[in-house]
């Protein structure tokens, strides 16, 4: 965190940052709107975080000359790095687990570190609440189908707190398969 001019600590401008982005994504807006919902911020920071936004992370932020409104012209811009969300400290924990069994020790202890500090930072911004369970994890790489990151991120939101019972008929067996995953 900043020192703002009173001595008191201010937003981070990745926290900024963050806030600019997601008062965006709700739509255009004016300046005056924009610096309302970021809130809490000075005007320097405010002016260093949207500067960081558009020249180092090419975030498409553009003002409309005429109508005077900011806008977030792709709606799916992320920070993975500066701000991470739990579907990107997700996307690195599969990764990480994933890599594990095809890399060297020096690759893992990378990926790990990486997974710590997204997790880290994650939670500092969004909360324990919207993260990620801090479990352990296995996967298994195979040569199939893919899977729709879709539902395994509502698996991973279903398993998080109890036990998830699945159940489907498998296109190789003409029998109903029952899948048991828990958290523990």
């Amino acid at each position: 965190m900043g020192k703002t001019n009173s001595g008191r600590r201010g937003k981070s401008i990745e926290v900024v940052m963050t806030a600019v982005i997601a008062v965006l994504r709700k739509g255009d807006v004016t300046k005056a709107d924009l610096v309302r919902g970021v809130g809490g911020t000075s005007p320097q920071t405010f002016q260093k975080a949207l500067l960081r936004l558009r020249e180092h992370h090419d975030a498409p932020i553009e003002l409309d000359d005429q109508s005077r409104r900011w806008a977030l012209r792709d709606p799916g811009f992320a920070l993975p790095l500066d701000s991470p969300e739990p579907e990107d400290l997700v996307a690195v924990m599969l990764a990480e687990v994933i890599v594990a069994p095809h890399a060297d020790e020096a690759l893992r202890a990378l990926l790990r570190r990486l997974v710590e500090q997204l997790d880290m930072r994650m939670r500092s911004q969004v909360g324990e609440r919207r993260s990620p369970p801090r479990t352990p994890m296995s996967a298994s790489v195979s040569l199939g189908t893919t899977v729709d990151p879709r539902i395994l991120r509502t698996v991973l939101e279903a398993v998080r707190n109890s036990v998830l019972r699945i159940q489907y008929r498998s296109p190789w067996k003409d029998e109903l398969e029952r899948v048991t995953i828990e958290p523990w």
